[in-house]
């Protein structure tokens, strides 16, 4: 059973034109397990009919006027919704929806709502740039963030004004993962700081030519995606990739090993975990070319290569003593007693040995096949093959339990 399962959330579908994709929200969150509500303000209603909303989270929706009305107002809905959420989400929230949220403002169904409820709040601003931009929307917000409500930052881009600025609602993946986040049930790792490397690297021969590998980044993201869930303050070191990191995590970018080695060794003490789950170069090229090289001429290239600096193997020497320490190692046929060699010397508490041998799990796939080995000489965990969100949540469980 996923942790998903028997997690409450209500959407409340503020009036605004990005309505329409919280029904994707709501589907999504269905299907991973969410048990799902909506309720819809009048001006949602404007936008999306009731019924749509309705099917596709497979539950009746609210609407604005059974708040006072005579078929549903006796069951008293508001309080009803109330006392059955884990979790309630805002979303789109428009200028008028928040200005009543920050005042308290009881003359509307999701208004009142909001003052029965003592869970956990999600607020998505979504409008026109300048009404964002208002003094009194930026007031109102800070209103908000007072009572302990949570305020995810709209994306900036062409709105549905033909304006260009900050007011988009975030794309549905976005919304769906910062949902999971507020209501992910184990916060083991809260007040901790957990440092994550991820991504590849690139060894640059001339200006536009680099050696690199084909890590898609996606373990590195999922683990700060999943330290973040369970309630870590978060700082992932990311080199180059396609894979868009959460907004709550604080990403550093970076290219090379030399930069990677950089930041990472400037930054570690001040972390309780530290995962290298970077796939680093282990070369880079002696003297890159400026430029670019030309072929005419040149039958063959030979390129000089030295060693990149081995940033586990640095942070096992320089560690605190009450530090854990995660690596990664990426085997072609994972063979144990080269694994906790690796473990021995690099100085690591655990070393997740990932086997990159087939098509199906690795570097560019999102699963992974593994088995994670401890120092301690604990029996191996086997990871066997699955989603790296999954594998994501299992190892930070079990470097969880090495803390002191």
């Amino acid at each position: 059973m996923s942790w998903q399962s028997g997690v409450k959330v209500l959407l409340v579908i503020g009036g605004g034109i990005s309505a329409y994709r919280v029904c994707d929200v709501g589907r999504s969150l269905r299907k991973m397990g969410f048990q799902v509500k909506a309720h819809l303000t009048e001006g949602a209603s404007a936008f999306v009919p009731p019924l749509v909303v309705s099917a596709l989270i497979e539950d009746r929706c609210t609407l604005e006027e059974e708040f006072l009305g005579l078929d549903w107002g006796h069951r008293i809905p508001h309080i009803r919704l109330a006392r059955w959420a884990d979790l309630v989400a805002f979303v789109p929230a428009t200028a008028s929806v928040i200005a009543r949220l920050a005042h308290g403002d009881a003359s509307t169904f999701y208004g009142a709502l909001a003052l029965a409820y003592r869970g956990k709040v999600l607020i998505f601003p979504a409008m026109n740039a300048q009404m964002l931009e208002h003094p009194a929307t930026k007031a109102n917000l800070e209103l908000c963030r007072g009572y302990g409500y949570e305020v995810v930052e709209p994306d900036e881009g062409l709105l549905a004004c033909d304006e260009y600025g900050k007011g988009k609602l975030p794309p549905v993946d976005v919304v769906v993962d910062e949902i999971c986040r507020a209501s992910y049930p184990d916060k083991r790792l809260q007040g901790r700081k957990v440092l994550v490397t991820g991504g590849p690297t690139r060894e640059f021969i001339d200006s536009v030519r680099f050696i690199s590998n084909p890590s898609s980044g996606s373990m590195g993201v999922e683990l700060a995606r999943f330290a973040a869930y369970m309630g870590a303050e978060v700082t992932l070191v990311l080199g180059p990739t396609e894979v868009r990191p959460p907004s709550y995590v604080h990403t550093i970018r970076v290219e090379s090993a030399l930069q990677m080695f950089e930041v990472v060794s400037s930054l570690y003490r001040d972390f309780d975990v530290v995962i290298k789950a970077a796939a680093v170069s282990d070369y880079r090229v002696s003297s890159p070319a400026r430029g670019k090289l030309k072929r005419e001429g040149a039958e063959t290239l030979a390129l000089e290569l030295v060693q990149n600096p081995d940033i586990a193997a640095y942070l096992g020497a320089h560690r605190r003593p009450d530090q854990v320490l995660v690596g990664f190692a990426a085997e072609w046929e994972v063979k144990e007693e080269e694994v906790l060699r690796k473990l021995r010397k690099k100085g690591l508490d655990m070393i997740v040995a990932n086997d990159v041998s087939s098509g199906d799990a690795g570097f560019s796939s999102e699963l992974i096949r593994g088995r994670i080995y401890f120092s301690s000489g604990k029996e191996p965990v086997e990871l066997g093959t699955l989603a790296k969100g999954e594998a994501a949540r299992l190892i930070l469980e079990e470097a969880s339990l090495l803390l002191g």
